[in-house]
């Protein structure tokens, strides 16, 4: 018969070795997705920055010098009052976005200083 020595202390270090090594593992693991995440962030903000640059240049260097040759003839045509330019000066805006609430946002931020 033999016998053996149950050692219940033994279990438990070994329980508490594997949930410590179970922590620690799982903070590499969120420690690693955090520093992905980042440099996601890094990638997206020089993508986002990027765009900006794409955006004001085409809207600098095309589109604002264009109105504001049309927006002169406008003007020139339309002498008479200041709300004929502007309904006439809104409908040619209109014309070219299309949409009745990015041509009043458009309007207040780039056609006042035309």
């Amino acid at each position: 018969m033999k016998t053996t020595i149950k050692s219940s202390k033994f279990k438990t270090d070994e329980f508490k070795i594997k949930g410590i090594a179970k922590r620690v593992e799982k903070k590499n693991q969120d420690l690693k997705k955090i520093q992905d995440l980042y440099k996601q962030y890094e990638a997206t903000k020089s993508k986002v920055i990027h765009l900006e640059e794409k955006k004001n240049n085409i809207l600098k260097q095309s589109l604002l010098p264009f109105m504001q040759k049309e927006l002169k003839f406008i003007k020139m045509i339309n002498t008479d009052s200041r709300e004929q330019f502007n309904k006439a000066q809104r409908q040619f805006i209109k014309e070219i976005i299309g949409d009745e609430h990015k041509t009043t946002a458009f309007i207040k931020k780039h056609v006042k200083h035309i």
